[in-house]
């Protein structure tokens, strides 16, 4: 699976709505089963400069790290990189995780009771559904 950009307004968005699950640098899509390491990124929308886009950079997703090494700097929706300003999404590059057995959360099942995963258990041992 490709990396995705997803903005901070609909990382919010996701959030609110239950969508997604972030934990540190992790987001995770319950619905998807699947799990993403974020990175803070920029998607470069549009230049505003009288210079124009003399970067090549419109249309882009940078990191932070990249914006950086460039000597740029981003303040709300926008990105200042020496004489050159643009517009855009701050956001984060979201790269797909393997989860492993032990990435495997408890999530909530059709009843509501946490699921289990059974590879994480002792072999020959399954654990409770509500441990006391």
């Amino acid at each position: 699976m490709p990396r995705i950009f997803v903005s901070q307004k609909r990382v919010q968005q996701w959030t609110e709505e239950g969508r997604v699950h972030i934990e540190g640098n992790q987001m995770t899509l319950p619905e998807l089963g699947r799990m993403f390491r974020l990175t803070e990124a920029f998607y470069v929308e549009r230049a505003v400069s009288d210079g124009g886009d003399v970067l090549g950079i419109k249309g882009r997703v940078k990191t932070r790290n990249q914006i950086a090494q460039l000597g740029g700097e981003v303040f709300l929706n926008s990105l200042v990189i020496g004489d050159a300003a643009y517009e855009g999404d701050p956001g984060f590059v979201g790269e797909p995780m393997q989860r492993s057995a032990k990435q495997v959360t408890s999530r909530p099942g059709l009843d509501g009771v946490p699921q289990r995963s059974l590879s994480s258990a002792p072999t020959g041992k399954v654990l409770p559904k509500n441990p006391s």
